[in-house]
């Protein structure tokens, strides 16, 4: 017999059997014992060797010298062989296995060590089945330790870009970092994925491929986008799996039956039956669709604008020279160089943390007889909206863009209407001005009254008896609150503010607002608000800055 190519745990040696190997390759053989038990009449065929009271009953055959790394045992055909040597079966997994169990490492062969150990950086599926491997190091190719040579670091790490767990379903395909380090299946991302690339919403709307420019098609076929249909989607073509992520989405629990469809957000964030996950893109504002709230238009389309789009509150670009994806970078390096200064042990975050943030909604604090011109107004106001309704023109501004007023010009949308109603709301306002000023002495001026009448004739029609009162009221109410509120100063009325320009900003916390020094009214205002594009957040007040 051929002397062992391979020495193995319950392999002999002489008359000594091997008990144990160590890391470094020191065998560890059992004394030499003659007739310590007597043989098992099943030798090598036993099926009950796995068993701790019959092995410590019964001797049995050792594993057999012949096999090796490579091939198995060329006297498997032989009866008396297999009888006097046990055979173990190779590991289906091979290198790839991760499988600890003492009893699994005993049983079943497992290929060597590749012989680069923490320099290998080939990933095929044959070597790595063929070859155990050092664990692939967090860091990836870029490793700092790496790349400075640390022997201790090498012998415990190999360095090279992974297979991504999720593959052509991976969420991180912004994440530079994520990119560098691993492998897909899928080609570059289109850095205007998911929403905003031109080209592919013209390669998605076109129904026939051919009718789009080659300069689209080359576009869409040399860069990956998320594919619409997420985790539903169909298609199994090879081009189709090379250009297109797919991106798992939760399933709506409530699938077919969902009572939310007509919630944007909603829609947004669940996978649903015969929905796409990405939406066609409607081409009217939602604030201005006539179809927001038909169910069948929201599965196919979504809108790009708010549902309660707010006129007193435009966006002024205020943010424009603000990077916040930068921001947030810089945030997120600092507070991960904190925690390796600290040496604190990374762990996940728990689901409790980020819900509770998830939770999280602006809460605004005033006292009652703000409260109660916010009521009238039909909006928060910040101290210098505030002090800027003093002047007739910003009441009448401010009586233009009350809802109910708004929604009469809006379903009366044409230049004589909107001249018209405008006109009734400045006589009504310096009206009530004229009556503050001459201090609640004089009597309202017939003139005015007049002038109320012939506009009400010219309105009428198109406008209702209804709708002409409503602006009259809503005119003459904003008037009387704006007054009201300027007779005593309001807000806190910090210098500096007026200085930072926070005067005019609406002052809210995210979380519990205990400055009972601003008012007893406590306002929670939606989520959707922090999506202004004016909209800023700071761990402290403005103040505290200059």
């Amino acid at each position: 017999m051929p002397l062992p190519t391979l020495f193995r745990i319950n392999a002999t040696i002489g008359p000594n059997r091997i008990t144990d190997k160590s890391a470094d390759g020191q065998l560890i053989l059992s004394d030499v014992v003659i007739l310590h038990l007597p043989p098992c009449d099943n030798g090598a065929k036993c099926r009950d060797y796995q068993k701790p009271e019959h092995r410590n009953q019964f001797s049995h055959p050792p594993l057999c010298p012949l096999a090796n790394l490579t091939s198995a045992c060329d006297r498997l055909d032989d009866p008396s062989h297999t009888f006097l040597f046990m055979h173990n079966t190779k590991c289906k997994d091979g290198g790839k296995c991760d499988n600890s169990d003492a009893m699994h490492i005993l049983n079943f062969d497992h290929p060597p060590v590749c012989k680069y150990e923490g320099d290998c950086t080939n990933i095929s599926e044959s070597h790595l089945v063929a070859f155990r491997h050092l664990p692939n190091c967090s860091d990836g190719p870029g490793c700092r330790k790496k790349r400075r040579r640390d022997a201790e670091h090498l012998k415990l790490f190999r360095h090279c870009k992974s297979v991504c767990p999720h593959d052509n379903c991976c969420a991180y395909f912004h994440d530079k970092t994520h990119l560098d380090n691993t492998i897909h299946s899928f080609s570059s991302p289109c850095p205007l994925t998911p929403y905003i690339c031109p080209k592919y919403i013209e390669f998605v709307r076109s129904s026939d491929a051919k009718g789009v420019s080659t300069e689209v098609e080359d576009h869409c076929l040399e860069y990956a986008h998320v594919c619409s249909y997420g985790r539903r989607c169909r298609i199994t073509d090879e081009n189709h799996l090379e250009t297109s992520i797919h991106i798992i989405r939760q399933l709506c629990p409530k699938g077919s039956n969902c009572a939310k469809l007509t919630q944007e957000y909603h829609l947004e964030s669940y996978t649903h039956p015969d929905i796409r996950d990405i939406r066609l893109l409607c081409n009217i504002p939602g604030y201005k669709c006539s179809e927001r709230f038909n169910e069948n238009h929201l599965k196919n389309y979504r809108h790009n604008k708010n549902h309660d789009h707010f006129y007193v509150a435009p966006s002024s670009n205020l943010n424009v020279s603000i990077n916040f994806a930068r921001n947030q970078s810089q945030l997120i390096t600092s507070v991960n160089n904190y925690i390796d200064r600290m040496n604190w042990r990374k762990v996940a975050i728990s689901p409790e943390i980020v819900n509770w943030v998830r939770a999280l909604q602006p809460v605004h604090r005033c006292r009652g007889e703000i409260f109660e011109s916010i009521l009238v107004l039909g909006h928060v106001m910040s101290r210098r909206f505030m002090n800027l309704l003093r002047k007739q023109e910003n009441v009448v501004r401010a009586v233009q863009q009350h809802s109910q007023v708004r929604s009469i010009l809006l379903r009366h949308s044409t230049p004589t209407v909107k001249s018209g109603v405008c006109k009734l709301i400045e006589i009504v306002v310096e009206a009530e001005f004229v009556k503050e000023n001459s201090d609640g002495t004089g009597s309202f001026d017939s003139d005015y009254q007049q002038k109320i009448s012939k506009i009400e004739k010219r309105l009428k029609p198109p406008l209702n008896n209804r709708e002409v009162q409503i602006i009259q009221e809503w005119s003459l109410k904003i008037a009387q609150a704006s007054i009201i509120l300027n007779r005593v100063p309001t807000g806190i009325g910090y210098d500096l503010d007026e200085k930072l320009g926070t005067d005019q900003h609406v002052f809210s916390i995210l979380g519990p607002h205990l400055g009972h020094y601003y008012g007893e009214i406590v306002i929670t205002f939606k989520q959707d608000i922090m999506f202004h594009p004016d909209a800023n957040f700071s761990i402290h007040a403005g103040t505290v800055f200059c």
